[in-house]
């Protein structure tokens, strides 16, 4: 019979996606506090730098960023152009703020500023075209709950929300209940955070 030791281990998982290879890093430990373990993490990577071995082996596209638009967004005009002008937002954004190592790595945007800058585009093109193009009376809903979402000052909730939590917007728990709250009171369906575009560098 084997015998048995209780343990209590500290672990460190990171995962660095680097153009066309991976780097993951797990570290476990049982004498090792969390500072320690991160330490040992810079010390791999001073050796492993993600972003240098990104740099070296891009992920190209000729015809530089592609987007891909949801059947969602293809309702109607209105709301292709709209989502289309969101994704152009976007892509200005990261372009104008990221350095070129970091968007050949593929990742999707962390940065809540580049997804406040891109929402705020949609709306206004939005605003200014919704006399001019063709646009279903579920496309009027979606942006008239959208636009109540972002005067009662949820935009961040709302796209923390449609990340995914991926964002850089600290967790709290209360403001989540109150963003949910806020939604059923205002007969706003979850659906509304549907990601309607994807972008690949």
């Amino acid at each position: 019979m084997k015998g048995q030791k209780e343990q209590f281990n500290k672990s460190l998982f990171s995962l660095y996606d680097c153009g066309k290879w991976n780097i993951k890093i797990r570290i476990t430990s049982e004498n090792q506090d969390e500072a320690r373990l991160l330490q040992l993490e810079k010390l791999f990577l001073a050796s492993f730098n993600p972003v240098k071995i990104a740099e070296d082996h891009k992920i190209t596209g000729e015809t530089g960023p592609n987007i891909i638009i949801s059947k969602t967004a293809q309702s109607d005009s209105l709301m292709l152009k709209a989502t289309i002008a969101e994704a152009y937002a976007k892509i200005e954004w990261l372009n104008k703020n990221k350095p070129v190592p970091e968007l050949s790595t593929g990742l999707s945007d962390f940065e809540m500023a580049s997804h406040e800058f891109s929402v705020a585009e949609k709306i206004k093109f939005y605003k200014e075209n919704k006399d001019k193009l063709a646009g279903s009376p579920e496309t009027t809903t979606y942006f008239e709950n959208l636009l109540k979402i972002i005067d009662n000052g949820y935009l961040k909730d709302f796209i923390w929300s449609q990340t995914g939590g991926v964002v850089d917007f600290p967790e709290d728990i209360v403001r989540r209940q109150q963003y949910d709250g806020f939604l059923k009171q205002n007969n706003i369906p979850k659906e509304i955070d549907e990601v309607m575009y994807r972008i690949y560098f």
